[in-house]
Order: C-alpha cells, then structure tokens, then sequence
C-alpha cells in the first residue's frame, strides 16, 4: 500500500527478470497446469505419458516445469527431477546429467534418498558437515555413454526405489534442449526410450517431458515422424491483458505496493503479455517508484529503463544492429503496422527506402531475428523482438 515507506521495501524485488520464477510467486497456467496434472494422475495410475511443452523464449515454459516438479511430489506423487540440458554436448551426456539431477535432489523422504545413494554409489563421494553428498562428476561425464544407453534400465531401478517411499511414478522434466533437438539422434533416444518403455510386460509409470520452441518441435517430428503421435503438446501462450493486470497487482501487493489501471494497461502494451518482459519492465518499475504506487509516469519511465536491459542483456546482437541512425527510422513502421509480420513496402516510402528496408531486414535475418516468408512477407522471430522493437520506437517518438 502506498505511504509503508518505500525505502524499507527495497531490499527485494519481487520479479525474477534473470531467472525462472520460483513455484511460490508463480501465477496463472491453470489450463496448463490441468493439462499436465491429467498426464500425471494417468502416469500415477500406471500409463505412461510424453508431453512437449512448447512456448517461445520467454513465455514462461520453466517457470510452468518448475511449478509442475513442486506440485507432483505432493499429487499426484510423482518422484521428480528437473534437468536442463543446455551444457549437453551431446547425446550421450544425457543420462549422466539424469542421474546427477536425481541424486542432487533433496527428497522429503530421507530413504529414497539414501536408496539412489546406493543405487549410484560409484558416483557418491563424502558427506559434508552440512549433511550434503559431494559427487564424482568426472566418473557421470566418463560413464554418460553407458548411462545414456542403459537409461530405462536405471530409471526402473529409481522407480522401484521410489515405490518403497511412497512414490506412484517418476517425472523426468528435459530442457533447454536447443543444442540437442536438431540432431537426430535425440529424436531417436526420446522414441526409443519411450517405445522400450511401452514394450516392456509392466511399464514403469513415467512421464517425460520435453521443453522447447515450435522450432525444437519441428525438427524433432522432422528427424523423427512418429514422435508426434506419442507426443501431446501443451502450449505455453502470451498472458492475456487480464492476466497481466492480476500479475502486477499481486506481484506488487506481495511487497505492500499497487499499481494503478493506467500503469498496468502501459505494461501490457509494451510487455505484449510476455512473462519474461512483464518481469523486466516490473522490476524496473520496483526499483524506480518512490511512493508505494506504480503509476503511469512510473511505467513510462520503467519502459525505458527496460529496454536499456533488454538490449543489453536479451538481444545484444540485435540491440547493436537496430541502433544504426538508418535502421532506427524503421521502427516507428513496424510498430505502426501492428502486427509481427509485413511486407518490405509497409517499411518503404519510395525506392531508397525500399533498399533500406531490404538491408534492414536481410541483417535481421542473419541475426535469426526475422525470416522471409511467401507472398513477399518478413516475420520477426519471435514476441521478444517485436516488443523490443516497439519500446524503442515508443522512445524515439518521445
């Protein structure tokens, strides 16, 4: 509330503009999150399930995982580990970074943990004063093909460990699968590992699931067809203006702070309902209000205070580009034409222009910030770069 005395409520801000947001400040995805607990409550009931959670950068597809590994262990008891494969090299790095994810774990029930100890106990090191294990990483890395290979065999172990402590199943979340997905021997490890699963007299309950982008989806069904019928996809979609409205105002509640109408419909339109913007353009807001209240000048000044992040933190390469004096005429069109994809002619006002435009588009095109499409239509890549845009051209004209 405004008048508490901003200065005390300073020491933490309340958005996550760097990192997923933790399972406590997460909000809304109740379709989602249904979505998911359907595939859980089958999987605890012993069917196994596959789901692709598919978003764009930024929608919110960790923050959904990560809220979804928190409520599983309670219902519907699903032992889970969370796994992000971004330092995967390869394929065969994948089972290590799986049974490290299930030994760092610290599960409520102090016997499965000791159960994986001992299942891996080749990888388990010395316990510390603080009651931790240290783990022989070189031995996961040096043994990552091994595992990798014999991945279900390990995972019906865990699954019977987890049996004893109550578990009905396991859920194993895989993501920041960029570097892997357009290869096709992921393809073939996830249908094999699915398909040896299925085939086996007593399938072990599992649900597995894979993070991307529509582009990781694609190449996935390209390398590999029949992954799209054992596949059911949840996509992750921008928050609607409501949505917004209830975020930021919970959000700034949670620290004895509002935020007015007319702040929260100004984020809306320059967040496009992105959660990973919606985070930028709060905290901003958090760290410039000096009464209690976000207001409109507050998020005017926020959205400039923003997109001097963004730019330097989520889209360098394309901030450094789109600041040239000549491209920067430009982005007052795209925004005006209100839309993510339009022809070279919406940019141009007469032949110079034109040639312009087309070397404005062709560098955003190397940066894979744009692509070329039929009919003589250019898109932007994603929601990210088209906010960005518009912030600046919002700048600009101010």
């Amino acid at each position: 509330m405004p008048g508490l005395g901003p200065e005390r409520l300073k020491d933490r801000s309340p958005f996550y503009p760097d990192r997923p947001v933790p399972p406590e400040a997460f909000i809304g995805r109740a379709a989602e999150l249904e979505r998911m607990l359907r595939a859980g409550r089958q999987v605890s009931s012993g069917k196994p399930q596959a789901v692709f959670v598919r978003g764009e950068y930024g929608a919110g597809k960790t923050s959904l995982a990560r809220a979804m590994r928190q409520r599983f262990l309670i219902e519907p008891r699903l032992a889970t580990v969370y796994v992000p494969l971004a330092t995967a090299q390869e394929i065969d790095e994948i089972g290590g970074l799986v049974a490290r994810a299930f030994l760092e774990e610290q599960w409520a029930e102090p016997r499965f943990g000791e159960r994986l100890r001992n299942l891996f106990a080749n990888y388990v090191g010395d316990q510390t004063l603080l009651g931790m294990f240290t783990l022989h990483l070189d031995k996961l890395r040096a043994d990552g093909p091994t595992l990798t290979r014999g991945m279900l065999p390990f995972l019906v172990e865990i699954n019977a460990r987890g049996r004893d402590a109550g578990y009905k199943g396991l859920m194993v979340i895989l993501d920041e699968i960029n570097g892997l997905a357009d290869t096709p021997e992921f393809a073939r490890l996830i249908k094999g590992l699915y398909d040896a699963n299925a085939m086996r007299e007593e399938p072990i309950p599992l649900l597995l699931v894979l993070c991307g982008t529509r582009e990781r989806w694609d190449e996935l069904v390209r390398h590999h067809p029949s992954i799209d019928r054992i596949f059911e996809i949840v996509d992750v979609s921008l928050l609607s203006e409501e949505e917004c409205r209830k975020f930021y105002t919970e959000r700034f509640r949670h620290v004895g702070m509002s935020i007015d109408a007319d702040a929260s419909a100004t984020f809306w339109e320059a967040s496009l309902g992105l959660p990973k913007l919606m985070h930028v353009l709060g905290d901003a807001a958090f760290w410039i209000d000096t009464d209690g209240c976000i207001d409109s000048h507050d998020a005017i000044d926020s959205i400039k205070d923003a997109t001097i992040t963004i730019g330097r933190k989520l889209v360098k390469p394309l901030s450094d580009t789109i600041h040239d004096k000549q491209y920067r005429t430009l982005l007052g069109r795209i925004r005006a034409a209100n839309r993510n994809d339009f022809k070279v002619d919406t940019l141009a006002t007469g032949p110079a222009d034109k040639k312009l435009a087309q070397s404005f588009l062709s560098s955003m095109r190397d940066l894979d910030a744009a692509e070329q499409l039929d009919g003589g239509f250019w898109r932007l890549s994603d929601t990210l770069v088209y906010a960005y845009i518009r912030m600046l051209s919002r700048e600009d004209s101010n």
